[in-house]
Formats: C-alpha cells, structure tokens, sequence
C-alpha cells in the first residue's frame, strides 16, 4: 500500500475506564484501576508540558462532585483524592484505597512525532486494587465503592483521625463524611479565581447533625441509622480560629475554620466487621 499521514487519533473520552498497565477502555462496571476525567486532543494549545498538570486535579475534583473544602460546608461522602501532595476529603492523613490525579500521554502507536494526546485520570493508588462504577459526582452520591471505606480501629475525637483499617477488618468507627468551611476575616476574600463568594456565617451544629443523620439514612439504606440505639451517629463539630500569618509559603488570610466529622460507631463491648453502607435490614456485622 502506500503510505501518508494522518492526523493523531483522539483520546479516549471523558468518563472511560482503564485497567492498568493497558491504554484500553473496559465498561466502567468492570473492575478497573482509573478513569479519564478530562483530556487533550494532540494539538490542542492547553496541551499541558512535562512539567504541568493542566489543572489535571481541579478537573478531578470537579469531575467527582467536590470542590476545595474551604467553599462548601456540607457534607460529603469520602472520595480520598490526592492533588500535589494535598489530600482532599479525609482530613490530613492519606486513608486506604486514595486516588491520585495522573496525566498519562497517548502510547506509541497513536502519536507520531509529539507526544500525542493527553489524558488526565483519576487513579487507584494501591495496585492491583480495582473498583468498579464511575467516580463521576460520587462525593454527591448515596452510593460509595467499598474501596473508598473509611474505617477507624477506634472513635476519636477530632482533630485526631485515629488509626485507619480496612472496613474489612473489624473496627469500632465508620467515618461517612466529613465537612470543612472557611469563614475569612476579609469578607470580599476570593480564594481561588472563579470560585463561589466567601461565607457570610458557619453552619450551625445543629444543621451539621440534622445533615449527618440524613446522610447515615440515605448511606445505610435504613429507615434507623442507629439500629434502636445499636450504633451511635456522631457528629463532630470543631471550630478552629486561623490567625493572618505567613504559613508554608503561602498567606493565610485568618478566619475561622469549620472540621466535622459524621461518623457511626459499633455498641460498648463491640467491633464491626464490615462497612455499613448499603446494610438496609440485613443483621448487623457485629463482634
């Protein structure tokens, strides 16, 4: 035959699956390691460099329904994703099963002389490890892949986020979600170009728990989340006074910061065994 040019394929789209080490798309109800969460056609200007994410982890955080801590005081499912080193949605420890913003670049056989297209990806960190469904908006979802389970060995209070072990395993402690909100001192302070007008007032505690005990219903699949006063729902709530100051590099504008935790915790004398997600009427998987 004879030979000629064409132009670089596409890159797969947005929402696909992979399962690594393969560049090939499996149907995101097979088991599959990450997915594509935003992309770069071959010669697309924003194509980003060696040395540039092109905004890979904002586009995983809008992609899975969060976004930065400080804008949204409510509450959300535990969707552990590193970016850069900053771990949103499970405080400051990195728990079991995180994803992790990768930019991988189209394999050999669909780039000619440049690097070829671009994807960014949400990726297991722990391989061989494997999810399925997709992460799209699934820190708004009442559904949460096991893999994202947030277990503690036992119930802290905050800011301590206790010993971490796979829901697996037994524990005393099931973190369902946490919240975070900043409320600035400079009320006209914008923290990140584009983003929501700062807070004008903290959520109240009593919101938070009202919030809290929704969410353990909807998560549980159960008309009593506490299973006749079984298990314990715990919301934790801690305001935490930030001063103006230079910190790590970067100016801290002062304001007041909300943590909480909604957590459900097994009876006195007992360990659970397995995640409570999803339970409905099934028995409780005590020990």
């Amino acid at each position: 035959g004879i030979a000629r040019r064409e132009p670089d394929p596409p890159p797969p789209p947005v929402g696909s699956c992979l399962l690594w080490p393969a560049y090939d798309v499996v149907d995101c109800s097979q088991p599959h390691t990450s997915e594509i969460v935003r992309t770069w056609a071959a010669d697309d200007p924003e194509l980003p460099g060696p040395a540039d994410d092109g905004h890979c982890g904002l586009a995983a955080l809008t992609y899975m329904g969060m976004r930065p801590a400080h804008l949204d005081p409510i509450w959300r499912s535990m969707v552990p994703l590193q970016v850069n080193g900053l771990i949103f949605g499970y405080g400051s420890s990195a728990p079991m099963g995180t994803l992790s913003t990768v930019i991988q670049r189209a394999p050999e056989r669909e780039r000619l002389d440049g690097p070829g297209w671009k994807i960014c990806t949400a990726a297991l960190e722990k391989i061989p490890e494997t999810t399925v469904g997709s992460l799209a908006n699934l820190a708004q979802n009442s559904e949460r892949p096991a893999v994202f389970g947030v277990c503690l060995s036992k119930f802290t209070q905050l800011p301590d986020n206790g010993e971490q072990v796979p829901c697996s395993e037994p524990h005393e402690t099931e973190i369902f979600a946490q919240a975070f909100a900043m409320l600035y001192d400079d009320p006209s302070f914008i923290p990140l170009p584009n983003s929501d007008p700062p807070l004008t007032a903290l959520p109240s505690q009593s919101t938070m728990e009202n919030q809290c005990r929704q969410l353990a219903k909807d998560l549980m699949q159960a008309g009593d989340p506490g299973f006749a006063g079984q298990l314990t729902i715990n919301s934790q709530y801690s305001v935490q006074r930030t001063e103006v100051g230079d910190s790590g590099g970067t100016v801290n504008p002062g304001g007041d910061l909300l943590f909480a935790d909604c957590t459900i915790t097994a009876p006195a004398g007992h360990l659970l065994t397995e995640s409570l997600v999803g339970i409905g009427t099934k028995p409780l998987p005590l020990q």
